[in-house]
């Protein structure tokens, strides 16, 4: 993969991050759970991630073992293929838990595609 489709990838990875992490901040457990339009979004959100990840190159998923790669690429395919499956609390988790590490790594790894932060009309 070139460092500019590398880069659109990540780049779209953060953005889905946000909007799930903006969606779960309106709520707590419970509420999130009675909330079916919330639940949808960040459903569909993590599966957008884990699809996303699946394209990322497996250097680039080496240098971040931490992260559950596996369970992101399983929990998209459960959305997609056994959406009427989906545990609300499963989907809280994954949404509460590992999302701000996953938007770490992304900007990481633009931060080496482009250390000088030049690329596309940076400073």
């Amino acid at each position: 993969m070139d460092d500019r489709k590398l880069a659109h990838e990540l780049e779209t990875i953060e953005l889905l991050v946000a909007r799930a992490r903006e969606t779960v901040g309106k709520h707590d457990r419970r509420s999130f759970a009675e909330d079916r339009d919330a639940v949808d979004a960040t459903a569909y959100r993590l599966a957008m991630i884990g699809e996303h990840c699946k394209r990322l190159p497996p250097d680039l998923q080496e240098r971040h073992p931490n992260l559950p790669w596996r369970q992101m690429v399983g929990l998209r395919n459960i959305v997609s293929h056994a959406y009427d499956e989906i545990d609300t609390g499963i989907i809280w988790s994954a949404a509460t838990a590992r999302l701000d590490e996953i938007g770490r790594m992304c900007r990481d790894e633009k931060r080496r595609l482009d250390p000088e932060g030049s690329r596309e009309g940076g400073a």
